[in-house]
Order: C-alpha cells, then structure tokens, then sequence
C-alpha cells in the first residue's frame, strides 16, 4: 500500500511540472501581445521629420579650451522638418467653472482648469500635431490627485486639510497649497512641453511664491516659480531625458505654493474662499468681519522727539493698511509705566474732535497718505479688558487715554498721529522709564479685534558729570577785626547732549557740618554776599530769595525762619520766577562765611575747619541726597595760629658757652616768680647740655595770654635746668590779608614775629617751672611768647640710655576784647623727647639663630619654633634692670607668640674660639660645645599679654652680674609662628621681629630688634612660567604662571623661541630658582629629572639677581661623557635683554639633565643673589595629546654640591588641551545648495608637532557618523599642510565609522561629504565625532545641529531603484574587491502579516568591485553575502535595504520592518532612485584581549594603567622579523577589558602572538616573571577554548593575562573543601540510585521477553 501510494505521489509531482512549464509559455505569449498592442499607439503618435538632420544644441562637451571640437551643427527642428498631418479639434482647456447665481451662499469658488472630455483610451495629453512650437502642460482637475491646504488655527500652529468638501476657520491670511499630481507623460513634457508643468493658483491667493526646488528623492530635479499667479513647475531635461532612456514614460509629483489671502475677493461673499478639485471643495472660513480681523494692517508706535525747555515730549502713532485695507479702526494710546509723570497736552478733551492735517504748537494732528478724511480724537478714561472702546464725552477722567478714531482706511493707506504730553513739574523725572502703549482695534459686526500694538519709551535723563561743584572761590581773607572771609562758589551745570528735560525750581541749600551751636556765633554766614548767576549773567536780586534755618540735615527743613545763627540757608526763585535749568545752561550762587577769630580760642586749635555741604533741591528730580537730588562737600581749612609749639635740639652743647643776660632778671623758686636782684649779668651753659625752645600764643596779636600759667617739666631723673631761661614777648607785623594756599584746602598767613621785649628767669637745678607771663611785667598785652631754655643730664655713669620728656601745657584764660577762653592744661600740651646716652658699660644686641620645625612631639608648638638669642656685654649688669623682649609686628611682618617655656635658657661665658651664637647649629650644640654656665635662676620672668599666647617677656637681674674678660650673658628665648609660609607658593616668605630693650626711668630704651625670615623653599625653588603652544612662528600662551607683565597678561616673550629649533607642539616652561634666600656660597649642581610624558626641549639661564651677574653656568669637570651629552646655547636674559651663554648636560636616555652654576656669594638677601634658570619641555604624553585627558607632569629638580644632595624643589603642573587647542577639531561647512548633502572638515595636529602614534608607527585618525548619515567613500580628501592633496593615506570604514591614517609631524585637514537621510523639510539631529584611535571621544569634537533642507516639491517617476554595491576593503578603502558573491532576496509580508522571500538573485562583484541591479521602490530586501572575494573573511551578517516612496508615511509597515530586522544593518532612503552603498570585506584578523589578575585569590582583575605591546610572528619562538605590533593602552581608572587586532592575515596560516616585556623583547618563556611597564608579571597565553597556548589563525583570540607574582596560599580552617566532598559524595549516591533503577528496569524487560516467547 505503501508504495502504490509513493508511486501516486510521484506521478502527481510530474503532472504538476508540466503545467508550470505550459503555464510559463502561456505567460510569455501575453507578454509580448500586450506590450506590442501598447507599442502600437505610441508608433503612431510619432511625428515623422523630412529635413533629414539630427536635433543638436552644443553643450560644454562640445568645447575644450573654450574651443569648439564638436563636428556636429547645431539644430532644432521646426514645423517644416515634420509632415504635415491635419488637424484634429481640440476642446479649450481654460474654461472656468462658475456656481449658479441661484446659490444661497455666493461662495468664491476658484476651480483649477476643466477637465477635457477625453475617452479613456486615449492619452491624456493631446497636442496640435500640425506645429512644433512647445507650449507650458496646464495641469488639469484629472492630472491633479490631490490638493491639501495648510493653515494656521486660533493657537498659531500649522493645520493641513485636504480638499474633501470641508470647512476651516484660518487665524491668518498667509497659506500654502500642496498640489499632488500624477501620470504625467514624460517624453510629452520633455519634447512638447518645455519641461514645464504650470497651475493656475486660485485667484484668491496673491503675492503668490514657489518653495524652493523639487527633488526626486534627494536629488535636486527642477525648480518652481509663480509668475502672474500661475505656478511653473520646470524639470531638467537631463533628468527628463533619463527617465525616457530608463523606459520611465510617466511620472507622478507634487509641489508647494505659499501666498495671502485676498480678502478684497471674499468679503462679499460671507468672507469665504473655497479651494476646488473636480467635485471637492475645501472653504476657507474668514467670516463676515473678514476685513476688520484679518485684513491687513500694522501700528507702530515712536518716541519722536522732546521739547528740552518747554519738557514737552512728542510720540507719533503710525497705522497703515495693506492691500485689502481695514475697517473700523481706532486707536486707544495709553501710558503702561509711570504715567502719572506726564499729561496729554494740547486741546484733547473727553469730547470728540477731528484731528488737523498741520502742526500746531502742541496740538495733535494727523498726516494721511491716501486719503483726504481725517480721524477724530479724544480723552478717556483707559481701557481694559471688559471696555474695548471707552466712549466719548466722559467725565471726571482719573486714568486718562486717548482715543484716535481712525474709521475706516484703503488699500495702501498710511496714517500718521502726532501728539504730545507734557513732562509734570512736581514729580520725581529722572530715570524713571516711561513707556506708552498704542493698541489698534477694528470694530466688526461681530466683535472688536485686537490688530497689534505698538511701545515707546522715554527715559528723562539729566547728566551734569564734573559739572556740579562747591569749592572756594578765589582766596580766603583776613579783615581788619581778625575775623576770616571765605568765599564760597556753588555751581551746577547740564551737559547738553546728555540732559533732555528743565530741571524745575531749582533750590541751592547749603549747611554747616560738624560745628557746635556754640561755635556758630563765630562761624556765620554772610547776608548780604548772596549773588545768582545764570549762564554767567547776574540775575535780578529780587527774582529770588534766601531762607535760613538752624537746622543742619536739610531733610528736615520745614520751615525756613530768620534766625540769630543759622547752620543753613535755601536760596530760591521767587513766585513766578522760578530758577530754572535747561540743558546746556549753567547756574551758580556765591556768598562768603565769615569765621571770627574767637573760633580758634573755643576750639582751642590752630587750624579751623570749615565743613560745608551744597545740596542741590529741584521739584522735578530725586531727593537721595539729603533731601536734593546732588551734594557736595567743600572742607577749606585756615591755619594761621600756634597756641603752642615747642621744639630740642637732638645734639648736645659740645662746648661750654656763656649767655650774656640784657633785661630784667627774675627767679623761680619752685613756687612763684620773684625778682633776681643779684648783679650776675651772664650765666654758663655746660658742654653736653640740650637747648630747647617753646613758642606760645602766636594768634596774630588777636589774643592776650598774660594771664595763662604756663608750665614746662622735665620727666626723666637723670635731667635737670641749667642757668636762666630766656622770655621774650613778640608781636606779629607785615600780616597779608590774602591767605597762603598751601594744600588743595588749608590755607595758612606766614607773618613775622619780632621781639618786643625780654625777660630772664633763673631755673638752675629745677625740673620745672611754671609762671605767667603777667609775672614777668606784661599784661593786656596780645603778645606771643618765646621760652629759650639748656637742660643736662646728671649721673651719666647710672644709666646707658634714657628717654627724656619734656612737655609744656598753658592753663588759664585767654582774653579778646570782653570775650574770655579757658584753657586746660592738656588742650594745647606739646611735648618732646630726647634720647640720652649714659657711661654705663652695658650693650644688648637681639639677634635671631634658628628656627627647628615641628615633630609629633612638638606640643603647643604645632607650628615650630623661632629660636632668638639677646646678646649682653659689657661689665656689669646692675641689680633691677630689666630687659624687655617684645613680639613686634608691623604690615610687612607675621606675629608670633611666647609661651610659657618660651625661655630657654640664660648663660654667662666666654664662647671659644671667638665664636659667636650663629657658629653653632642648635642648642644642643650650643650647650654641649659652648662652655657657658647657665643663669636662668638669678633672673625674675615675668610674661605679659593673654596665655597661652604672650607678646612680651619682661627679665629682672636679681643681683648685680659682673662681666670680666669678654663674658657675655646669652638669654635663649623661643617663639612660636602664628603663620608659615605657604607650602604651595614657592616664592612665599614670612617675615617674624622681635626686639629687645632696657628699662630705665619707666621707659624701655636701647630697644634692639631682629628679624627671622623663613621661606617655603630657601635655597633653591621651583614654579610654572607658561604652559604654551608653538607652530614653528608664534608663541601662544595656554596657561598663566610666573611668566607675566606688570598688567598681570601672560608674558611670550620670556620664550627664547630661537633655541626651539624646529619643534613644534604644545610646551611648559619652568623656572628653577637658586639661592633665594641668599645664603649659599660657592659651586652648586642643580639635577633636573624630566616628567615621564615629555621631552626637554632647552635649559637656559634666564635672570640673575642685582649681586648675582657673575654667578654663570660651568662645564663640570670629570663627568662621564658616556652617560651624559654637553649641550650649549646663546640667549639673551631678563636682565636689560643681555647676552647669556649656558651650558648643560643631557643624559643618554633623555631623562635627565644637569647644569652647574657658581660662584655664589652668601649676603642673606632675598632674591638678591638668586638665579633663574629656565626648563622648558615639550609634551610627548599620548593621553593629554590625543586623548586631552588631564594629567599632571611632577618637574623635580636636585640642588648638590660635591656630590651630595643639599634640597629638592618640585612643581607640579597639570595639563589639559581645551576644547580650543586639542589636536583634532571638526566642523560642519556652511554653505547654500548643497541639498542632502553636507561638507564636513576635519582639521588635524595643526601645529605639525610630532605626535604619538596610536596604532604600532601609525598615527590614525577615526570619524564616527551619525546613524542619519551616509558617507561618500569617493569625497573623503586628505591635505598636508592643508593644501596640498594626499593620495596615500590608508582609509577604512565599517559600522559607519572612518579610520583614516594621516603624516605625522605635519598639519592635515580632511574633507568629504555625507549624505542626510532624511526627507526635504523635515528637521534631523545630525552627529559626528573626531577623536584619535585608541582615546577617548571626549579627546576629540562632536559636531551636533539640526539640519533641513527645503524643497518646492518632489517628482517621483514611475520608475524602478538603481541599486549599486560597491564591495571594498574594510582597511583600505581605495582597494575594491571583485569575486565577492551575493544573494538579493526580495521579502514580502504573506498573509500571516510575516515577511518570506519571494524572489532571489545572485550576483558577483565586477572588475571595479560593484555588483548593480533594478529594485523596486517600497520592498525590503535582505543581501546576504555567500561567498567572500579571494583571501577575505566572508561577511555572514546579512544587511536589508528599503527605498520607501508611497509608503514613507506608513508607518505600521516601518514598524513590521524594524521588528523583522532587529539588530541586523538596515540601509534606508527615501525616494533615492540611485541607491548606493559599500559594504566592506577584511583579510584574516587575531584578535588579541588584555587582561590581569592582581591578587593571590583571583579576584582583583582591575587592569593596571600602562601601554601593553603585542606581536604577531609566524613562529612559535618569536624569533626572526615579527609581521606585525599593535598595542593597548589602560589609562587609570579603566575597569572595561581592551582588545587590538592583527589585520591582513592569510586565512588558514597558524600565527603566534607575543606580548613584549620592557625590553622590547617576546615573552616566550611563560614560566618566568618578566618586568612589564616596570612591574613583575608572569604571562599567561590562552585561547578561546581555555588552553594554553599562544597559537591562533584568523578569527580566532588569543587572552594575554599579567599575573602579579603574589602567591596563592593553602587555606586553614575553612569551609571550601567540605563542601566539594559533600557534593561529591551527593553523586555517588546519586548515581547508584540511577544504576539501581535501571538494573531493575532491565530485569522487568526481561521477565516480559520471556512471557512474550512462552
């Protein structure tokens, strides 16, 4: 049965191959029918030429050299070269379809061209075939698919409806048609039509314009214009002519059309436009208030001009209509921010009135252009939400408008309104912005529309910058009475250009400060000085009035009163005459103060100071300024008088003299004066005696001191009078009425005083005296007093030094006329001081030693400690003196602090060897070497200020201390710093004073100070100049350091770009300072290590200090020429740009470099013997230059001497390349017409430097595109030097990514073009990135915008897709690769909704490496790559294509697409009929993965920072030429495994792969550790598969792991192993059960064979 039934099937298969094959034949014969019976027509219609040419125009083909090489004529055919066939009636095309008059609405329905009444079987485009000449195809109803109307709704926003019987309501007048068409014959157009398709817009829609070009898909194609509302779509006849070779013999389009609605057309007819195809209509809804809401009209409001002296401001309102004109239209002009600053002017009142056509003053009036009527005004209250239109004729108006009633305007009309506002009087103008608000409105039947609004705003402004003053005008003048007269001059002026209103009732007050109602008797104001000036005329004493009050803050002025002392005054305009000030007028007020000579005496001072203060009051400005808009001070002071002033000699007598005694004689007897009736006519002033002179009462005899006591004493013990003291009376003569100006405010009077009378008084041996001059014979005398007197010092031997004070006072009461001063003793005290040396044997010095930096167990010294030393010698320290050291501080020094056990030590010897304390190293030398004897228990502490933290140390010797042969006393006294020098400024210094000094009579003498400088980096310092960048010509700074001007700008020229030689790149440049705290003497080494990550560049002696020009640099004698390389080099230094030749040694491997400088000379000045010396290296670090990753570069520098490290200096510097100076920048072209296509540039290493490779000895460069974007492999472009074309630089694209390697050392720029999948009009986000292989993205520049293109409409012909593929090398482009064969199926959604192949084809490359082939618009087809060109790797992932046209809006099939292709490449365009993409082979890769394990567990597998080298050698001992090197590199932080390739391999070939260890060698032995990137590995090979093994072929991996050399130790005590062997045991018992069960299985099955067989 079976096989009856095989044989059935089998014959049933051969009966079905037959009629497939019957079916097939059947197929091809209707075939061929139909196409010849379509033929057949078009044979027909063929015009038949008898002139026997062939139709030619030259093209550019046709010339060369601007020569015409074409052996062709010119020649177009004509109606006589055709055969004449007659004429066939044709029916008009233009006749236009009207509604009947019976319709109830009268809609404006504008129809595109009635369709003809053509049979279907005839073509749709009929022509005249008697004549040749072409004529523009008029598109008809029944070539028109369909129209779709865009419009904008009520929120603004773009709407579409097509033409389907429906109605919209546009907020706008301003539309654009979308007019789709189709079946258009091809050929027709191109021979009969002029390419040129045109449509009749709607008579409706004016000011009609085309969108741009049309494309068919991307391709720019044709373009359209509209001329006499008719829109002329014209296509390429080269693009025509191709679709008629492609067999495309109609096409089908669209295009867009933009215009206004003419509402002059609709507005009889209910405000409708209806758009018509065929029986469709769309009706654009404007409505019966068409013209008053959407016709069109603007306003536009301006600040026109101001009246600066009249404050009158004009704004104009100006309204013009369109092209349909408006109706109903009024204006409501408003004041929206301070508009309680002005009021309307003219005759505007609440009353309607018609506005003139001509000015007048400052009435509003109207200008109209295109018409003779003219509006109506008028004053209203202002409008708001609920009142559109304030009526006419309101009263009590509060918050005024006005209303301009315009009515209605035409076509075209302008109307213009000029109005005025008066700026208010009595208000605050200045500054206050003030805006006014027009809004224009239209009045309709069926509602008021709002048509805009306009704004203008004026500011007042008044500006008298350096033009309001006070000061004293002239001089100031004695008068007869003594009194003073101070003419004062008060000014203000506005700046004409920037001033813009009159400053209203100006009032100039003025006040006295700061003075006593006591002291306003003497100080007053002259009455009867007061003068107005206005623009430098006087102006009429009885325009204006002045006020006073006794009030001194003029913001409480309220009522001016006539008072006996005024502090105050008010000048102002009277009634009717205000003072007024315009811009550019000046106004200014004098008046004089009068100060009296009593002042002085009740102020009891020499000098007297005229505070006073100008305020400036207007009614219309601020009042900020003590209740005026301005003030000024004016502070002259007189200083005419000396109440008391006294004077000594600092020089002894160094002789004995005698003074002769001329006049009466009188003695103090230390209680009163009496008189000296002794004979004695001269007395002797001993050598050593100290003179001194006291002048009193100099007041210009004003003033009479006869009765004051006056009273001088001497303080110290050690001093005392000698012999008689000299009186003499004086009285001034040749007084100047004009005062001395001597400064910008005080003015002095510089008379003679002559003695008018003499007296003596003997004070021998007092201490003080006192008397009045009355006592000596003089009274009511206004005389001055002269007081000459010796003193000398006694008991010189107590003493070494002393300060002596001397202090005169005057008590009692000064008289002029019937007026009484007192005077206090200390209101006009003078005193002075002296200091005098004793015989005493006794020196103290204070010097500072050393400062010991803190250690844990510093304590309270947390800040270390300042070691000081007060040196005594002399013979004796004398029981009870007391030293004072004292903390001292000033603006140039930091404070410190005594504590507790701040003394160390005190110590009484002979230092051997005449050595002093700085000889010793600390105090632990000091005390183990020094030989002193400590005696710190004779002296009493005592520390004063707040603990723990004292400022003074007070030492009192409790017994005499003798010092014999040379002993000194040392007192060893530390100090804490309150402040160090700051650890990260090199150049910081802090600078601490201490000071020592003796006391003596209550006053501390012989004070001695030190000081102690410490420094963040003494002897030798180093800091940044300049980060900086070079191109071989310009110096260009990057980052600011040391290197700068006195402006604090970068300083380039501190670059001897000279010794740069031809290097290029970016460079720091540091500077190494010796010597800085001056101390180093003699030959100093200085080491340089040079950062990891750069290379030196130069080292250069760059400064020298003022006592350092000899210190230069020298060959170092000895030094092992095979480890280190002289270098020499002339420059010019910072000091006067002078010569400077420097010599260095650079290291065999470049990583160090040594310079010797000398010879120094210790001065301890800072910065006075000092060297700079400059290092500048070049950055070689991969990560910052191609990654622009910051990293920090640590420059070390070692100062020795004979060969022994004395101190380091280091300055770290981090350097990162911004966005503006990384070596690889990108950016879009702009340009117009480029369609779909953009222009990317790439510019690279544009300073030419020599950067690190990044690919084995290959520098590569990778562009990563947008998924939006298509590359054109053919425009990628490279220059050198950025002009000149490269042809060999090795390029590569996959996953549309660009690797393109460039030259080194040379500045690159890139070129090439993409295409932008997108549609015409239809914004896209466009991306792409630049970076160096290998490094980040951040290294390099994304370029982001959003991109459109417009386009004017699109043709799509009915056409088929011209697919190209081109088949490339994946790692050199250039190389195309023929043999590559290929599947291309063709996927269809079944009935299930799923996609299956329903047709496939196989193609293979060609010579140029393309296969091509006919494909259809809206199918997706998967190409799948089935056999690889010769030794390539076959590329198994299959790609999909789709090239959408009807169905690019569909967006469920996208979505079906999407889903089916996954993660597989989908190539998709739109409309492109030449679809073109490269796809791209590899030869054999290995790829090779780098990866660590840092612990003994295994489970640290963080990769280590570094750069990690691989080789590929085809022989398992790497021995021989390796094939290739590649290498990855970990930055740190990395957590993510890295991998590299090894490219262009053979394909069945074994290779090894070898990762090299620092000496550049393989690592063949794995058993071994090796030092890779100087850490100890040992390396673990293995492949995919887990062996290992090193050996691998193409596509294989090879995991190269870096083992740390750390141990795995056997654990203790855990629980691991229990639980493998209870696991284990877990399936043995497991499997038992299982063998049991099938034990027992079997023996069942072979009870039931045997029952089977019994």
């Amino acid at each position: 049965m079976v096989s009856e039934y095989i044989k059935k099937l089998l014959k049933d298969k051969a009966r079905l191959k037959k009629w497939k094959r019957i079916t097939l034949a059947l197929s091809c014969v209707v075939v061929f029918c139909v196409v010849y019976a379509l033929t057949l027509p078009a044979i027909t219609l063929e015009g038949k030429t008898i002139c026997g040419m062939e139709e030619h125009t030259h093209t550019e083909e046709c010339y060369q050299d601007d020569k015409l090489i074409c052996d062709k004529e010119e020649h177009q055919h004509t109606e006589d070269c055709y055969e004449k066939e007659e004429e066939q009636p044709v029916e008009d095309e233009n006749e236009v379809l009207n509604e009947p008059e019976e319709t109830v609405q009268q809609d404006t329905q504008i129809t595109s061209q009635e369709e003809e009444k053509v049979s279907e079987d005839e073509p749709k485009m009929v022509e005249d075939q008697t004549t040749t000449e072409q004529t523009d195809y008029q598109l008809k109803d029944s070539d028109i698919t369909s129209i779709e109307v865009n419009y904008k709704d009520a929120n603004g926003h773009w709407q579409k409806v097509e033409v389907n019987n429906g109605e919209v309501n546009p907020s706008n007048t301003e539309i654009y048609l979308k007019v789709n068409f189709a079946e258009i014959k091809t050929e027709d157009l191109l021979n009969q039509h002029n390419c040129t398709l045109t449509y009749q817009i709607p008579d409706f829609l004016r000011d009609a314009k085309g969108m741009g070009n049309l494309y068919e898909g991307t391709k720019p194609i044709g373009t359209i214009v509209v001329e006499n509302n008719v829109a002329k779509v014209t296509l390429e006849e080269s693009y025509l002519q191709s679709l008629i070779t492609a067999g495309n013999n109609q096409l089908k389009g669209y295009f867009y059309v933009q215009g206004q609605v003419n509402l002059s057309l609709i507005k009889d007819n209910g405000g409708k436009a209806v758009v018509t195809l065929g029986d469709k209509t769309v009706t654009l809804n404007y409505g019966p208030d068409c013209i008053e809401k959407f016709g069109g009209v603007t306003i536009k409001k301006e600040f026109k001009e101001v009246d600066k002296i009249k404050n009158y401001v004009a704004y104009t309102i100006t309204v013009t209509a369109g092209k349909d004109g408006c109706k109903e239209l009024y204006v409501i002009d408003q004041f929206t921010s301070n508009g309680n600053l002005v009021s309307y002017a003219g005759n505007i009142t609440s009353n309607e009135t018609t506005l003139s056509g001509t000015p007048n003053n400052q009435e509003p009036y109207e200008i109209v252009t295109g018409s003779t009527n003219h509006g109506n005004i008028y004053l209203a209250d202002s409008a708001d939400s609920t009142i559109k239109k304030p009526e006419a004729g309101q009263n009590n108006i509060t918050n005024p408008c006005i209303v301009w009633n315009i009515q209605n305007m035409g076509a075209n009309e302008s109307r213009e309104l000029t109005y005025y506002v008066k700026l208010k009087d009595d208000v605050n103008l200045r500054n206050q912005q003030i805006t006014n608000t027009a809004t224009l409105y239209s009045n309709g039947s069926q509602g008021v529309y709002d048509r805009g609004s306009g704004e203008a705003n004026f500011t007042p402004t008044i500006n008298y910058d350096g033009k309001f003053t006070k000061d004293v005008n002239g001089n100031i003048m004695r008068n007869n009475d003594g009194s003073y007269t101070i003419p004062f001059k008060l000014s203000i002026a506005l700046n004409e250009d920037t001033s813009n209103y009159t400053i209203k009732n100006l009032q100039f007050r003025d006040f006295l400060r700061n003075i006593d109602n006591d002291l306003l008797q003497y100080v007053t104001f002259d009455h009867t000085s007061f003068k107005l000036y206005k623009n430098d005329k006087m102006v009429d004493p009885t325009k204006y009035n002045v006020k006073w009050s006794s009030e001194t803050n003029n913001t409480d002025f309220k009522e001016w009163n006539e008072v006996t002392n005024p502090k105050s005054f008010k000048l102002s305009g009277n009634e009717g005459s205000p003072i007024d000030l315009s811009p550019g007028q000046s106004c200014y007020v004098t008046y004089n103060v009068i100060v009296k000579p009593e002042a002085f005496a009740k102020m009891h001072s020499d000098s007297i100071k005229v505070e006073n203060r100008f305020v400036a009051h207007a009614d219309n400005m601020d009042q900020n300024r003590d209740g005026g808009f301005e003030a000024y001070n004016s502070i002259p002071i007189i200083k005419t008088y000396e109440w008391n002033g006294k004077q000594v000699d600092q020089n002894a007598t160094t002789e004995e003299t005698s003074e002769t005694i001329n006049g009466d004689k009188f003695t103090y007897n230390g209680d009163k004066i009496v008189q000296d009736s002794t004979s004695k006519n001269s007395f002797t002033v001993p050598k050593g005696s100290y003179k001194y002179t006291v002048e009193t009462n100099k007041t210009l005899n004003d003033f009479d001191a006869a009765d004051v006591i006056m009273t001088d004493t001497l303080t110290s013990k050690y001093m005392k009078y000698v012999g008689y003291m000299k009186v003499e009376a004086l009285q001034a003569n040749t007084i100047s009425s004009d005062l001395n100006k001597v400064t910008s405010d005080t003015y002095t009077s510089q008379p003679t005083y002559e003695t008018v009378g003499t007296k003596w008084v003997k004070i021998d041996g007092k201490k003080t005296f006192s008397l009045k001059p009355s006592d000596l014979g003089w009274t009511k005398q206004n005389y001055a007093y002269r007081f000459t007197y010796y003193a000398k010092p006694e008991e010189l031997g107590a003493f070494t030094e002393t300060k002596v004070k001397n202090k005169f006072t005057l008590n009692g009461i000064v008289k002029k006329g019937n007026g009484e001063f007192t005077f206090n003793e200390n209101d006009v005290s003078k005193e002075t001081t002296l200091t005098i040396k004793g015989t005493l044997n006794m020196t103290a010095k204070k010097v500072s030693w050393y400062y010991s930096e803190p250690t844990k167990e510093s304590g309270t010294w947390s800040k270390g400690e300042l070691y000081w030393v007060v040196d005594v010698g002399g013979t004796q320290i004398a029981q009870g003196t007391t030293f004072r050291d004292l903390i001292k501080t000033d603006d140039k020094t930091t404070s410190s602090y005594l504590h507790d056990d701040s003394l160390v030590g005190i110590y009484k010897g002979t230092l051997p060897d005449g050595k002093s304390i700085s000889d010793y190293k600390d105090l632990n030398d000091l005390t183990s070497n020094g030989g002193l004897t400590p005696i710190k228990d004779i002296f009493k502490t005592d520390f004063k200020g707040t603990a723990p933290n004292y400022n003074e140390l007070l030492l009192t010797a409790n017994e005499d201390i003798k010092l014999e042969n040379g002993e000194k006393v040392y007192m060893i006294i530390k100090s804490e710093p309150a402040e160090l020098p700051s650890p990260t400024n090199n150049r910081d210094t802090k600078t601490y004073k201490n000071s020592i000094s003796i006391k003596d009579d209550d006053n501390y003498v012989s004070e001695q100070p030190a000081e102690k400088t410490l420094y963040t980096a003494p002897n030798i310092l180093k800091e940044l100049g300049q980060v900086f960048k070079y191109d071989g010509k310009t110096v260009t700074n990057l980052q600011i350091g040391a290197d700068k001007t006195e402006s604090g700008v970068a300083d380039t020229s501190k670059i001897f770009a000279d010794l740069l030689k031809k290097s290029r790149g970016v460079f720091v440049s540091w500077a190494f300072k010796v010597n800085y705290d001056g101390k180093l003497n003699g030959e100093y080494s200085v080491l340089e290590d040079i950062p990891e990550g750069m290379e030196l560049s130069y080292i250069r002696v760059k400064w020298h200090g003022e006592d350092a020009s000899n210190v230069k640099s020298k060959e170092i004698s000895g030094i092992d020429s095979t480890t280190w390389t002289k270098v020499e080099n002339d420059s010019k230094n910072d000091n006067k740009n002078s010569d400077e030749h420097t010599i260095y040694y650079v290291s065999k491997d470049n990583k160090q470099a040594m310079i010797q400088l000398g010879d120094f000379v210790a001065k301890e000045e800072r910065d006075n013997n000092s060297v700079d010396v400059q290092v500048v290296c070049r950055v070689t670090d991969s990560n910052v230059l191609l990654g622009a990753k910051p990293k920090t570069f640590t420059n070390k520098v070692t100062l020795k001497k004979d060969g022994k490290d004395l101190d380091t200096a280091t300055s770290p510097e981090t350097i990162q390349l911004t966005d503006g100076n990384k070596n690889i920048n990108k950016k879009q072209v702009e340009g117009e017409g480029k369609g779909q296509k953009i222009d990317f540039e790439i510019n690279a290493n544009q300073l030419g430097q020599t950067l690190p490779t990044n690919d084995g000895d290959k520098l590569k460069l990778v562009d990563e595109l947008g998924e939006n974007l298509q590359l054109d492999t053919n425009s990628i472009k490279v220059f050198r030097n950025n002009t000149e074309l490269l042809t060999n630089c090795d390029t590569s694209y996959t996953n549309n990514t660009l690797v393109i390697t460039i030259p080194n050392n040379v500045p690159i720029k890139i070129t090439y073009t993409v295409t932008v999948n997108a549609k015409p009009n239809d914004p896209v986000k466009v991306s792409n990135t630049a970076y160096w292989k290998g490094y980040s993205k951040e290294g390099g520049e994304t370029v982001v915008s959003t991109y459109s293109y417009q386009a004017g409409g699109g043709i799509e012909a009915l056409s088929k897709v011209n697919f190209k593929l081109t088949k490339q090398d994946e790692n050199h482009l250039s190389t195309v690769l023929p043999g590559a064969e290929f599947k291309i199926e063709t996927l269809e959604l079944d009935g299930n909704n799923e996609f299956v192949s329903t047709n496939e084809v196989n193609l293979i490359t060609d010579a140029s490496g393309t296969i091509t082939q006919t494909l259809d618009f809206d199918k997706l087809y998967k190409i799948t790559e089935t056999k690889a060109p010769a030794d390539y790797v076959r590329d198994s992932k299959p790609i999909y294509i789709l090239d959408l046209k009807d169905r690019e809006n569909d967006t469920s099939y996208l979505e079906k697409v999407e889903t089916f292709v996954k993660d597989n490449k989908l190539y998709k365009r739109y409309k492109q009929q030449d679809f073109d993409i490269q796809v791209q082979n590899h030869k054999g890769e290995i790829t090779v993965v780098k990866k660590f394990i840092n612990d003994a567990a295994g489970k640290s597998t963080t990769p280590v920072s570094g750069t990690y080298r691989f080789r590929l050698y085809d022989n398992q001992n790497g021995e021989g030429t390796y094939l290739q090197e590649k290498s990855i590199t970990y930055v740190a932080g990395e957590t993510q495994e890295e991998s590299v390739k090894f490219i262009n391999l053979e394909l069945n070939k074994p290779y090894y792969v070898f990762e090299l260890d620092d000496d550049g060698k393989p690592i063949v032995d794995t058993s071994k550790e090796v030092t890779i990137n100087k850490l100890q590995y040992t390396v673990e090979y293995k492949n995919e598969k887990g062996e290992s093994t090193n050996a691998a072929t193409n596509g294989q991996t090879v995991t190269v792991t870096n083992r740390s050399r750390t141990k795995i130790l056997p654990s203790t005590g855990g629980y691991g192993s229990l639980l493998y062997r209870i696991s284990g045991a877990m399936l043995v018992l497991a499997s038992l059960i299982v063998l049991i069960n099938i034990n027992k299985k079997n023996h069942l099955n072979d009870k039931s064979r045997n029952r089977r067989k019994q």
